[in-house]
C-alpha cells in the first residue's frame, strides 16, 4: 500500500476516533452543565448583558453578608460589647471529626477510638454539636480487598451515638466513599446509611445539600453539608473521587446564599478530589465560594511521610479557607472549632495512645464502653486570631487591634483552681503580676489574660501557652499573629499544595533537565527514533497508534463493579476512560480518568519508550569518524537493550503490569469478565509477543554497526567531508573518543533518517549472538 494512502487512512480514522471521543465525553458531563445547555465552564463570548445578571446577582449576596457583619459594629449597639475583653459573650464553640472506618474486623483504632472520643473527650468539651465528615465505617472485607457494607459496622454507629454517656449535643454526619461502597443507588436496601446515618433524612430531602442555622443573639451562623457521593457506588477502588451535579450546584447556589455572619461548608472529599458541574446561573463552584467562610472535609487522613501535617490552604481569589481533618481511624483526630465575636480559630487534637482491646461487634446490642481515658488539657486561643488562617474579607480582624484581653479555651475535667499557666510572647514569659482569669462556666470554660495590642503593632509574633494540671498532665498551644489586620504565610509545604490543587485535572508532565545539552540530546535522540520506528518495526508503530485510538472511543473492560447490585444491570458496568456506563446511565468517576491516566503512562508511556530504545541503540549515535576497537571498549561493550538485567528488569516490570490486571479482577468479579472483556489484556499480550519474540534483543551487534555516511553539520570530525566508519579488530586497545557529538536533526533530517534507517537492522529479530556463532563457524 502507498505511503500516502497510509497516511490518509490515518488522518481520517483519528478524525473519526476524536468525534467519538468528544461525542462520549459530552455524554459523560452531562449533568454537570444546566439545564438549560450551559456549557459546562463559563464561556468568554457571553453577552453583556448576561454578565452583568450573573455579577449582581453575586454582589447582592455579598453585600448582604457586608451587612450582617457590619451591623455588628456600627451604632445602635454600644461599642463595648464587641470589644475582645474580659466577658464570655460573642462566643461558640463545635467540633468535627472524619474517617472513623468502624470495622467489624481491625481491632485497633476503628471502633475503639470512636467510642474512646464519645466516651472520654465529649464530656469534657461538651460542643454544641459535632460533625461527622464521612467514611463512618470501613466497608472492607478482613483481607482488605474486597468491599461492602456490613450491617454490624453500621449498628455500632448508631448504638453508640444513641448509647452516648453525654447527650446534649447534636450530631450531624454525611457519607464518605467507604459508605458508599458497592451501593447500587440511594434507594437500594444496601444503602445502610439511610437506615442508621444521623442526617440521612436531612441529605434525602435534600438531595445530597442540607442545611442547619446557629443563631444566638450575637448574630446567624448558616452551616452547609455536601453529600457528594456518587449516585451509583462502585467497589474499591474505582471510587475515591465524588461529585456534584448541575442540579445539585442548583441546590448548594440556593443554601449558601442566605446572609450570614459566616457560612460554613462540610463535606467529605476535598476540592481537590471533587469534579463540579456549573449551576443554571453559570455559576462555578469557585464563583460559589465566596459566599463562604470555610471549607470542612476529610477523606485524605494524613497521607504518607509527613505530606499530609498540614492539608490547609487559603484562596486568595476567594478569600475561603480549606481544612482538612486527620483521621479518627487511625490518629485518633478531633478538631475543635470556636467562633469568637465572627474571629473563626480552631485546634486539632488527638486521642492519647490507649492499648485497651475492643469488641470487634456487640451481639446484644449493647455498646461496651472502654475505660475512660486521662485527658490532657487542650487549649485553643480565640483572641488574637491566628494569622496563618486570617480571613481579611470574612472576619472582623481589627478586633484584634482593639481588644483588652487574650482570649483562650481550656478544656479539660480538672477544676479551674488546679491549673498553673505559663503564657510567652516571642520566647518572653509575660510576668506582670498578672494571672489568666476563669470567666467561664462548664459550657464555655473561657479564660482571659489583659494584654496591650499595640506592643505587638509590628510584625508577626508567637503567642504561646502552656497549662499544667496538678495531677502532672500538660498541654500547650502555640499561634502566630499579627494585630494589623494582615495574612501570614500558612507554610503547609507538600500539603498545602496538594489540597490546594485539582488532582482530578492536574497531572504534572514536567521533567527535570540537567542542561540545554542534555535537553537537546534527548529531544533529538527521541525525534529520531520515533521517525525511525515506522519503517523498522511497523507492526509495533501502528499496534500502538490503534490501541490509542482503542482507549479514547471504545469500553475498556466490563466488570461487577457492584455485586450488591440485584439485577445484572446494576452489578455490571461499563468502563471508559470518562467515567463508567451501568445500564444506560453515567456514572462520571474521576477515578476512571486518573485510572486511564496511570495506564497509559505506565503500560503505554513505557513499553512505547522500550520499543523506541529498540529501534536506534544509543552507539549509532555518535560520530562517524571515530574509530572503534575491540569489545574490551567501552563503545563495544554489549549495548544496554542486551544486558541480562536489562533484559530482567523488562520481564519484571510486564509481569507486574500483568499483576496489576490480576488484582483488577479481584475486585471485581474474578477472570469473568473482568480480564477476559478487557483491551488492556490484549495490549499487554501484545507487548509480550514483541518483547518475547527474541528476548527484546536489538538483532544488531557492536560488529555489524552501519554507521551513517554523510556527516552531518555540528561536528569538527564530520565537516571536513563525508568519512566512512571503520572497526579495527586487532588485539591492542585504542583510545576511544570521549567527547562524541550526537547526530544533529537540522533540516536534512529526511535525507539522514533514511540512511539512518538502513543502519538499523531489524530490532525484533534474531540475537546477533547467534549471527556472530553462524559467522565464525563459517
Amino acid at each position: 500500500m502507498k505511503p500516502i494512502v497510509v497516511a490518509w487512512s490515518c488522518l481520517l480514522l483519528t478524525f473519526l476516533c476524536s468525534l467519538r471521543a468528544c461525542h462520549l465525553y459530552w455524554s459523560s458531563t452531562k449533568e454537570f452543565r444546566s439545564m438549560e445547555g450551559r456549557p459546562f465552564r463559563h464561556n468568554s463570548n457571553k453577552t453583556e448583558l448576561e454578565q452583568r445578571r450573573v455579577l449582581s446577582s453575586l454582589a447582592a449576596v455579598e453585600a448582604a453578608q457586608q451587612q450582617s457583619i457590619l451591623a455588628l459594629d456600627i451604632d445602635s449597639q454600644p461599642a463595648q460589647e464587641h470589644v475582645l475583653g474580659d466577658r464570655p459573650d460573642g462566643l461558640f464553640y463545635f467540633t468535627q471529626i472524619s474517617d472513623l472506618h468502624i470495622s467489624k474486623y481491625r481491632s485497633k483504632g476503628h471502633t475503639l477510638h470512636f467510642l474512646q472520643y464519645i466516651q472520654s473527650v465529649l464530656p469534657v468539651i461538651r460542643p454544641e454539636f459535632v460533625v461527622v465528615t464521612g467514611d463512618l465505617t470501613d466497608a472492607k472485607d478482613h483481607r482488605r480487598i474486597t468491599s461492602q457494607q456490613y450491617l454490624e459496622e453500621w449498628k455500632t454507629y448508631k448504638m453508640a451515638i444513641d448509647q452516648q454517656p453525654w447527650t446534649n449535643t447534636t450530631w450531624y454526619d454525611m457519607r464518605g466513599n467507604h459508605d458508599c461502597f458497592d451501593l447500587p443507588s440511594w434507594q437500594s436496601k444496601v444503602n445502610l446509611y439511610r437506615t442508621y446515618g444521623q442526617s440521612a433524612d436531612r441529605v434525602e430531602q435534600g438531595k445530597g445539600i442540607y442545611t442547619w442555622q446557629h443563631s444566638p443573639s450575637y448574630g446567624d451562623y448558616q452551616f452547609v453539608a455536601i453529600d457528594a457521593c456518587p449516585k451509583r457506588g462502585p467497589s474499591r477502588p474505582f471510587n475515591f473521587f465524588g461529585y456534584l451535579t448541575s442540579s445539585t450546584m442548583d441546590r448548594l447556589a440556593t443554601a449558601l446564599q442566605k446572609p450570614s455572619n459566616h457560612t460554613f461548608v462540610f463535606s467529605h472529599y476535598p476540592t481537590t478530589t471533587m469534579i463540579f458541574g456549573v449551576s443554571k446561573d453559570g455559576h462555578t463552584f469557585k464563583d460559589l465560594a465566596k459566599h463562604y467562610s470555610i471549607y470542612f472535609c476529610g477523606h485524605l487522613h494524613r497521607l504518607i511521610a509527613g505530606l499530609g501535617d498540614v492539608l490547609q490552604s487559603y484562596d486568595p481569589a476567594t478569600k475561603t479557607l480549606e481544612l482538612e481533618l486527620g483521621d479518627m481511624k487511625d490518629h485518633g483526630m478531633y478538631r475543635i472549632v470556636a467562633v469568637d465575636n465572627d474571629l473563626v480559630s480552631f485546634v486539632d487534637a488527638r486521642l492519647p495512645p490507649s492499648t485497651q482491646p475492643s469488641p470487634l461487634i456487640f451481639p446484644d446490642d449493647t455498646i461496651q464502653w472502654p475505660t475512660k481515658l486521662p485527658l490532657d488539657p487542650v487549649i485553643l486561643i480565640t483572641n488574637p486570631k491566628d494569622a496563618r488562617f486570617a480571613m481579611d474579607a470574612k472576619e472582623p480582624l481589627h478586633r484584634i487591634r482593639s481588644s483588652t484581653h487574650i482570649r483562650f479555651l481550656v478544656f479539660t475535667d480538672v477544676p479551674p483552681d488546679a491549673l498553673v499557666f505559663y503564657v510567652r510572647i516571642d520566647g518572653v514569659v509575660i510576668d506582670d503580676g498578672t494571672a489568666p482569669l476563669f470567666v467561664g462556666d462548664e459550657k464555655q470554660p473561657l479564660w482571659v489574660l489583659p494584654w496591650d495590642p499595640s506592643a505587638y503593632a509590628n510584625g508577626s509574633h508567637v503567642l504561646s501557652i502552656q497549662v499544667r494540671t496538678l495531677n502532672g498532665l500538660m498541654g500547650e498551644s502555640s499561634i502566630l499573629f499579627r494585630t494589623d489586620g494582615r495574612r501570614a504565610k500558612i507554610g503547609g509545604g507538600a500539603g498545602e499544595w496538594i489540597i490546594s490543587t485539582r488532582m482530578s485535572s492536574v497531572i504534572d508532565q514536567q521533567g527535570a533537565v540537567t542542561g540545554p545539552r542534555s535537553l537537546r540530546r534527548h529531544i533529538l535522540v527521541g525525534a529520531l527514533r520515533c521517525l525511525q520506528l515506522p519503517s523498522a518495526q511497523p507492526s509495533v508503530w501502528y499496534g500502538t497508534f490503534g490501541f490509542l485510538l482503542a482507549l479514547l472511543t471504545l469500553p475498556w473492560f466490563r466488570a461487577e463493579f457492584i455485586p450488591s447490585g440485584e439485577t445484572p444491570a446494576e452489578r455490571f458496568g461499563t468502563f471508559y476512560m470518562y467515567g463508567m456506563v451501568f445500564g444506560q446511565e453515567w456514572v462520571p468517576l474521576a477515578d476512571t480518568w486518573m485510572y486511564a491516566a496511570e495506564q497509559v503512562c505506565l503500560d503505554v508511556g513505557v513499553f512505547f519508550a522500550v520499543f523506541l530504545v529498540h529501534v536506534i541503540p544509543s552507539e549509532l549515535l555518535v560520530c562517524s569518524h571515530v574509530k572503534l576497537t575491540l569489545p574490551g571498549d567501552p563503545l563495544l561493550r554489549r549495548s544496554l537493550v542486551q544486558s541480562p538485567w536489562f533484559r530482567g528488569v523488562e520481564i519484571v516490570y510486564w509481569l507486574w503490569r500483568i499483576s496489576e490486571l490480576m488484582a483488577l479482577a479481584s475486585f471485581y468479579g474474578g477472570i469473568w469478565p473482568a480480564l477476559v472483556q478487557n483491551i488492556l489484556v490484549l495490549w499487554l499480550l501484545f507487548v509480550g509477543m514483541t518483547l518475547g519474540t527474541s528476548l527484546c534483543t536489538v538483532g544488531n551487534s557492536l560488529n555489524e554497526l552501519y554507521w551513517m555516511t554523510n556527516g552531518l553539520d555540528g561536528c569538527e570530525g564530520c565537516a571536513k567531508g563525508p568519512l566512512k566508519a571503520t572497526m579495527v579488530m586487532t588485539d591492542q586497545q585504542q583510545q576511544v573518543a570521549e567527547d562524541c557529538h550526537v547526530v544533529e536533526l537540522d533540516c536534512r533530517l529526511s535525507a539522514s533518517c533514511s540512511s539512518g534507517s538502513s543502519a538499523s537492522s531489524t530490532p525484533f529479530n534474531r540475537s546477533p549472538r547467534a549471527k556472530n556463532r553462524k559467522r565464525s563457524r563459517g
